[in-house]
């Protein structure tokens, strides 16, 4: 079976060696206060750094869950108010968080499969962070990186937080422009579920600190600056998931070896190009996302004139698996997850079941 799914989504196929040699060093048996947890988490930091080309003024923080990382963002970062950009489900989470943590978040709600540009963003003065998905998992909009600087530009003084999850490692970043970044390993890394990773700058800790010091709850056990005090001495506050970190390292160290970082996009953005290429003329997928400014290249979403339950079965009596939509579209679309793990025989093959899918459709 290949795996075109959002995410979870297919392993790198070097993953499985990966996994073999942690259980040789025994990593699933090993303290997370040992020395050679301290350098697995040092290693995994380093190689992501690298690949991600991302400064000193950032920290790397890890977690459970990217959904957790929201929280942790929302009662570190804010007192009072935060603004959200929200057009799909997940930036949808993002601000019904910031609403269950008792906070007064302000927003700006789009249809689902529509982007933002710059001069639509009203962000109030006493707004503290401005949240984001920048790649929208649930629709298939992705927000060009110049339209998440724009944003920042007119706001300097507040904290961007843009959500990556389906973008990274795909999606360049200038962190000078972008004060916290943050994803799950389990869709373009190609790594098993269970590790969420933070990149922020260090005046959000300092935030999290005059929050505190002045009585306002940051979340306990899981605050940044407990975390922050762990992360110095290259632990965590809690154990973690150990392999999740050490297979962060050993895929950031494969992608920057053998690969490179332009080399996977080039293999993304060829992909991309060739699904979207195939439903031009399509007289049963559409995409989803109309403009093609915001259409995804790691996150394709289409339109399917027969519902998706017909195709997903067909597909996967081809060794195929891919998406359903997500929620209220649940029935109606397609995901497909297009990540550098999969080769261009593999998308060939799934643009010809889809073509003779949509053949015997309208014969039938």
């Amino acid at each position: 079976m290949v795996y075109f799914t959002v995410g979870p989504t297919q392993l790198f196929s070097e993953v499985k060696n990966f996994i073999k040699e942690a259980l040789t060093e025994d990593i699933l048996s090993i303290s997370h206060r040992g020395e050679k947890f301290k350098k697995i988490y040092d290693f995994a930091e380093r190689s992501l750094r690298k690949l991600l080309d991302v400064p000193d003024t950032h920290e790397i923080f890890f977690f459970s869950s990217a959904t957790e990382i929201m929280e942790r963002i929302l009662q570190n970062c804010v007192e009072k108010h935060s603004f959200h950009v929200v057009n799909g489900a997940f930036s949808e989470r993002f601000y019904q968080i910031a609403r269950e943590l008792g906070k007064e978040p302000h927003i700006l709600r789009k249809e689902w499969g529509s982007g933002i540009y710059p001069d639509e963003v009203k962000v109030e003065k006493q707004d503290e962070i401005i949240c984001m998905v920048q790649n929208e998992t649930s629709t298939g909009v992705s927000i060009p990186m110049e339209v998440i600087y724009g944003i920042k530009e007119s706001y300097p003084d507040k904290i961007l937080a843009i959500d990556i999850v389906s973008s990274a490692p795909y999606v360049d970043i200038n962190f000078r422009m972008v004060d916290i970044a943050f994803f799950s390993v389990q869709k373009g890394f190609g790594l098993p579920a269970g590790l969420g990773v933070c990149i922020l700058h260090k005046q959000c800790i300092q935030k999290a600190k005059s929050l505190a010091n002045r009585g306002i709850s940051i979340g306990s056990y899981h605050g940044f600056l407990n975390i922050h005090k762990k992360s110095i001495d290259k632990q965590t506050v809690e154990t973690p998931n150990v392999l999740g970190i050490y297979l962060l390292g050993k895929i950031c160290e494969f992608f920057i070896s053998t690969k490179g970082t332009d080399s996977l996009k080039n293999i993304v953005r060829k992909h991309a190009g060739m699904i979207y290429e195939s439903i031009e003329d399509s007289k049963v997928f559409g995409a989803f996302v109309k403009e093609n400014y915001f259409r995804s290249e790691t996150t394709i979403v289409l339109e399917s004139k027969y519902g998706s339950k017909s195709v997903l079965d067909f597909l996967r009596g081809k060794g195929i698996e891919v998406s359903s939509g997500y929620g209220k579209f649940k029935d109606r679309h397609l995901r497909i997850g297009n990540f550098a793990m999969h080769t261009t025989k593999e998308v060939e093959e799934l643009l010809t079941s889809l073509n003779i899918f949509e053949e015997k459709s309208l014969k039938s």
